[in-house]
């Protein structure tokens, strides 16, 4: 019986996890006027030696807490480690992010920049 055991414990660590080898967890947390705002990350993209993940940031209708909150989401995509860069769509405060991440005005401008961009997560 405690060889049978050894033998499980070590084929459980030799086989990759569910997830996959080469998954990598994409996330995004962003500073929000209010506790209404939600981020979804709807896109990842491999750029060069770059991933380039789109998210858009949404007002829920209603009443909301009214103090700067964070917001998060997370998506796994079939990439080795990489660097990710993070484009959010749809903000509309004026004040400036402490996050590094680019907040282009419209989903035009940022299309620009993904030609050649090979796709590698839609949110369906």
């Amino acid at each position: 019986m405690k060889n049978a055991r050894t033998w499980f414990l070590l084929v459980a660590l030799l086989i990759p996890s569910a997830r996959g080898a080469g998954d990598l967890t994409v996330a995004v947390t962003v500073s929000v006027p209010d506790g209404g705002w939600r981020v979804s990350i709807r896109e990842v993209y491999r750029v060069k030696n770059e991933l380039w993940a789109v998210s858009r940031l949404s007002r829920e209708a209603g009443m909301a807490i009214q103090v700067i909150s964070k917001v998060s989401d997370s998506v796994s995509v079939s990439s080795g480690p990489l660097p990710v860069k993070h484009f959010l769509l749809g903000k509309t405060w004026k004040w400036k992010n402490s996050e590094p991440y680019e907040f282009p005005p419209d989903r035009k401008t940022l299309d620009a920049k993904l030609k050649g961009a090979k796709l590698l997560f839609k949110k369906k």
